[in-house]
């Protein structure tokens, strides 16, 4: 589970070209016009195609109720300078109660290193803010493009296996990753204890980080 400074709609995470915010209503045009893409949807097993009338409106309100109780740490992909949201990184907790990370890009900005940006920030926050020794991914083995961001992020590739997928009416041949919390700090730097937040005891209100 996330913790507190994660289930309000003010956190946000900033990088050097992008905010990652939580999705609000008037999202919903964009996310629609990426998730409509059959070449976004066919690299997942959650987005249908086509895409319903009113599915981005539901979308934006299932992962606002995961978000705010701590399940997930779902956001929106927001380009700095067009203020356009152009997709979504998300970690959610699986089975195994490890966080895996997913992410969903506009074609059109494919092959300009968002998806690593994005992706390398919630890494970062997965490990600054919570205790989990490591985290999960999985993608369609004839994926390329999101091997290799994985890849360059220090997961390493497990075991292959193809489930049925219904949304896709379709067996995909997937592989899963393991990224350790101790090799992603041998090579990033990154947190290798999580944060331990505390309320301010100085009368100052709580205050969220951006």
């Amino acid at each position: 589970m996330f913790p507190d400074i994660t289930r309000d709609d003010v956190f946000r995470i900033e990088t050097p070209r992008l905010w990652l915010r939580w999705p609000e209503r008037r999202d919903c045009a964009a996310i629609r016009a990426y998730a409509s893409c059959f070449a976004v949807a066919d690299m997942t097993s959650s987005v249908p195609h086509p895409y319903p009338e009113g599915e981005a409106e539901r979308f934006v309100a299932q992962v606002r109720a995961s978000n705010s109780v701590g399940k997930t740490l779902e956001l929106v992909i927001e380009h700095k300078s067009s203020r356009h949201v152009i997709g979504t990184v998300l970690v959610r907790f699986g089975q195994d109660q490890r966080p895996y990370i997913g992410y969903a890009l506009h074609p059109d900005f494919w092959g300009q290193g968002y998806a690593s940006e994005a992706a390398k920030a919630l890494v970062d926050a997965v490990f600054l803010l919570t205790e989990t020794d490591a985290m999960t991914a999985t993608a369609r083995s004839d994926n390329a493009a999101s091997h290799h961001v994985l890849t360059k992020l220090g997961f390493v590739a497990q075991a292959e296996r193809a489930p049925f997928v219904p949304v896709r009416n379709a067996v995909h041949v997937l592989t899963d990753y393991l990224l350790r919390r101790a090799d992603y700090h041998a090579a990033y730097g990154g947190a290798m204890h999580p944060l331990t937040w505390e309320l301010p005891t100085n009368g100052l209100e709580w205050a969220g980080a951006a």
